[in-house]
């Protein structure tokens, strides 16, 4: 028997887990509509606007955007992640004070 591999889309929510819940903002708190993006593949629509954020329809939770990924989709930057991003961010910072 051969077992397929599952994966979640790039807009599930990784706090609540449902699918195509999350959505992306710009910086005049727009919905980008990231699941029509994903759906119809018209990844260029990322590169046309300035988002800043992602945000859960279902439970209203807040996430930093991480375009690190090979493809650029955005996703939630989460844990080690986002534990070096800010520590290096702050250590940038301190050479100027």
């Amino acid at each position: 028997m051969i077992r397929g591999v599952f994966y979640d889309r790039e807009d599930t929510c990784p706090h609540c887990k449902r699918q195509r819940a999350l959505e992306i903002y710009d910086k005049n708190n727009k919905p980008g509509y990231l699941s029509m993006i994903l759906d119809r593949n018209q990844l260029d629509r990322f590169h046309s606007r300035q988002f800043y954020y992602l945000k859960c329809s279902v439970c209203d939770t807040e996430y930093r955007i991480d375009w690190s990924q090979e493809n650029r989709i955005p996703v939630p930057l989460l844990g080690n992640k986002l534990k070096y991003f800010l520590e290096d961010y702050t250590n940038s910072y301190e050479g100027f004070s």
